[in-house]
């Protein structure tokens, strides 16, 4: 459902199919932990904290987690529904790079 992405410093604002545009903060972006953690920053969230994870299982292939907590939390449904997807989409892709 992103049709496009933009950042600036730690600064990200992807738009969806649906034209609207998502201003988030980038939180952490650890290569080493293989953590990127960052924030939507709409003043519909009281709080919002998404965070991707990827798990080395040691035989050349990897699980990615995904994970948000917000507030109001009915968003998170929202949020969970549009990265079901994305993972398909990432899993598709990393498949056929073999």
């Amino acid at each position: 459902g992103i049709v496009s992405s933009e950042t600036n410093g730690n600064q990200r604002t992807i738009v969806t199919g649906s034209g609207i545009p998502m201003p988030e903060e980038i939180m952490v972006c650890d290569h080493t932990q293989r953590r990127f953690q960052y924030r939507l920053t709409l003043p519909i969230f009281v709080h919002h904290r998404g965070t991707i994870d990827v798990i080395d299982l040691h035989d050349d292939t990897c699980l990615v987690v995904y994970s948000t907590e917000a507030d109001p939390r009915t968003m998170a449904l929202v949020i969970g529904g549009g990265t079901a997807g994305a993972l398909q989409e990432l899993k598709r892709q990393m498949e056929g790079a073999h």
